[in-house]
């Protein structure tokens, strides 16, 4: 192997150990177990000891469910690792590194060397994607899955191929089994598809047909469950669905964002400094028209149509817009504003930009000492495991009182107790256990007069303090509670 590739190997190597290194930093502090993390690590384990699912995680909203394969890439970790969350975190750090490299490299490939080093520069500290990358559950995946689905895609147009046109639409089917705001791509997607595919009318609905059908596959298992659940998944989609367009049921969980506030999560996202980057963007676009062949790259219209679509279609969204429904559009975007950059003349005037862009953005990271390690957590759940040992209930249960508005199902602590052989008691059948361990994170509220649907199935009438143990900063109250 010539001495210049083995360089070039060395290069990319130490690039992503930079990259690993500003996602992993701090990691045992940095990186949360919350209760999400918890369902998806017990859902896991449950799947581990036989307990197959058809259902992946139930959206934020909307009460319908995703695929499951989430479920399943996180038995494997835990399988080959044990089961160490840390594992599944360093899983997730890795997809963060993997998107700027899979990224840079379609840049190479499809614009120039010179926009994949641009595209690295903004994607190495961009704020919602190392927050991506250190976050869990599905977060870490979206933006991995739009670098993997746009290779595919644009390798598929090239083929002309009805076989990688189902290919294209299993690769996008996998954004089903991890978060429903691919639509958001998805809705300029299907027109983008259909007129980007050769041949005439008929063969254009053919490979249209194909891209269908790999998404239909993908989304089987949940289809499967809803033949034989009265299509329970498929009825709740439709209904938020209708509630998006009008926007009315949506507004009671969270209120509607005005057009100011959306602009503004929007601009924060894309970039540290928007008014640097709007001109950036306005003097890379005038430059691209200079190069008729650049706006004519499917590639490059592939680009603006799905991450301005993608884009506005946020505007229009009639829901509450979480920042990481976002990530899919995000990730787009910074491969188009990468592009555009690279048509700059002089070259190093688009470095130049990206250079401070990427510094602003390294400068907003934040690296904050979280409670909900793993590590904080187990203090809580000896003591548990303990009282466990010394009073040997038939069954127990968990409730979590917290005032962050984590699921007071305490995921993540019956992930942590199941893992050591003290399996809970359904989490749906708070009725049927005989002792529910009352974990009240913060305050002073008494658990016998909680008014919480887990609390109130349960119907304790005796509560006792079995210990209130200093966890970061926090004092932890842990009852045990009878009947």
């Amino acid at each position: 192997m010539k001495l210049s590739k083995w360089l070039q190997i060395a290069g990319i190597f130490f690039v992503a150990l930079i990259l690993f290194a500003i996602r992993a930093h701090s990691f045992s502090t940095n990186l949360q177990f919350d209760s999400d993390f918890g369902r998806d690590s017990l859902f896991a384990l449950r799947i581990l000891d036989g307990n197959l699912t058809l259902l992946g995680p139930a959206a934020s909203v909307g009460g319908f469910y995703l695929g499951p394969l989430l479920y399943y890439f996180i038995a494997a970790i835990y399988l080959v690792f044990g089961f160490n969350p840390i594992a599944i975190s360093i899983s997730y750090v890795l997809m963060g590194v993997m998107v700027v490299v899979l990224g840079a490299w379609i840049q190479k490939k499809y614009i120039s060397t010179h926009a994949a080093i641009l595209f690295a520069l903004l994607a190495a500290t961009s704020v919602p994607l190392v927050t991506a990358s250190q976050s869990a559950t599905n977060q870490p995946m979206m933006p991995l899955v739009t670098v993997l689905f746009l290779a595919v895609y644009m390798a598929g147009l090239k083929k002309n191929s009805l076989l990688f046109d189902a290919l294209t639409g299993i690769v996008f089917g996998l954004f089903l089994h991890i978060h429903f705001s691919a639509f958001l791509i998805f809705i300029p997607l299907v027109p983008l598809f259909f007129w980007q595919a050769t041949g005439d009318f008929k063969r254009k609905f053919l490979h249209l047909s194909m891209f269908a059908l790999g998404i239909f596959f993908m989304a089987s298992p949940v289809i499967l469950f809803d033949i034989r659940h009265d299509f329970i998944t498929t009825r709740s989609l439709l209904g938020y669905a209708q509630a998006t367009i009008s926007g009315s049921t949506l507004s009671d969980a969270r209120p509607h964002l005005s057009m100011l506030e959306k602009a503004s999560l929007i601009g924060e996202l894309l970039t540290p400094v928007l008014s640097l980057t709007i001109l950036s963007f306005m003097l890379g676009f005038a430059g691209g028209l200079r190069n008729k062949k650049l706006l004519a790259a499917k590639y490059v219209q592939t680009l603006i149509v799905l991450s301005l679509g993608s884009l506005a279609l946020a505007f229009l969204y009639k829901g509450y817009l979480f920042a990481y429904y976002l990530l899919i559009p995000t990730t787009v975007w910074l491969l188009l504003f990468a592009s555009l950059l690279a048509q700059l003349r002089p070259r190093f005037l688009g470095i130049l930009l990206a250079t401070i862009i990427s510094l602003l953005s390294f400068s907003r990271l934040t690296y904050n000492d979280k409670f909900r390690t793993v590590k904080n957590l187990s203090q809580i759940t000896a003591v548990i495991e303990q009282d466990i040992e010394n009073t040997q209930p038939g069954s127990f249960t968990i409730f979590k009182d917290s005032s962050d508005q984590m699921t007071g199902l305490g995921y993540e602590y019956r992930f942590l107790l199941a893992r050591d052989g003290y399996m809970p008691h359904s989490e749906y059948e708070y009725e049927g256990a005989d002792v529910l361990y009352y974990i009240r994170e913060e305050g002073n509220a008494d658990p016998l007069i909680s008014t919480h649907w887990e609390t109130t199935q349960f119907g304790a009438t005796q509560a006792e303090l079995i210990a209130e143990p200093q966890v970061h900063r926090n004092g932890i109250a842990i009852y045990r509670m009878t009947r």
